[in-house]
């Protein structure tokens, strides 16, 4: 099992930098990655907020954070079965200019199905057309 205070570690603050986003990013990575019933609840919540549900994974879900797409890194990503969740967390900042969409391409290539889930500290921060927030 990974350590969270080890996954933490990297995201202490420091002068003109306020890690909070991925410091809760990886609290969150970690809780799933430790209990199934977590990520299984999640998993459910997800799909009774897409138009279109998610096939019910039949492997092993793998939980990773901040994953090089092509020089984007998204906040969390979770892949089963040739499908791809990407997350996006804001507490209080917007969204980077095209910030989903660039996700949205990378994966296109790169999977059977896939979804953008953004996670935001407020309803007034769901932009760029995610596929739940």
């Amino acid at each position: 099992m990974d350590s969270l205070l080890v996954s933490l570690r990297k995201y202490r603050p420091r002068e003109n930098s306020d890690p909070l986003e991925n410091f809760v990013t990886e609290a969150f990575a970690w809780l799933l990655r430790s209990s199934s019933e977590i990520s299984d609840s999640l998993f459910n919540l997800i799909n009774e907020n897409l138009d279109v549900p998610l096939a019910q994974p039949e492997s092993v879900i793998t939980i990773s954070t901040q994953e090089n797409f092509s020089g984007k890194f998204p906040d969390m990503v979770m892949k089963w079965d040739g499908i791809v969740i990407v997350f996006e967390h804001k507490v209080w900042a917007e969204l980077h200019e095209n910030q989903l969409s660039s996700y949205r391409n990378y994966i296109k290539d790169n999977s059977i199905d896939n979804r953008i889930i953004l996670i935001t500290a407020n309803v007034s921060q769901h932009g760029q057309n995610p596929d739940a927030a």
